[in-house]
């Protein structure tokens, strides 16, 4: 009677085998299955992030539009910063860093 219901036991897990595998391959491997999800997921998270970095950006520079067209503070440190615009009398002197 034992070896009756091993050998069931072994049909059972063949069976299971030979009908699960093939199940668990298609929902894992195909391409709307799990690792698909799981990738397009992950890049979703990763467009997400560069989408709220660009927001960031496209505000800060909406700032500084602003500012540009009335304060002149602003105007005068992007003068002085990016176009090298001195003010009537004065020197500039550049240092050498040391090596």
């Amino acid at each position: 009677m034992k070896w009756q219901h091993r050998v069931r036991k072994g049909r059972r897990l063949g069976l299971l085998l030979l009908v699960g595998l093939p199940i668990a391959g298609y929902v894992l491997l195909n391409p709307h299955g799990l690792i698909q999800r799981v990738r397009l997921e992950l890049l979703k998270q990763e467009v997400a992030q560069k989408l709220k970095g660009a927001e960031l950006e496209h505000q800060r520079l909406q700032e500084l539009s602003k500012k540009l067209e009335s304060d002149k503070h602003t105007i005068e440190k992007v003068a002085r910063e990016k176009f090298g615009m001195l003010r009537e009398g004065e020197t500039v002197y550049k240092i050498k860093p040391k090596r």
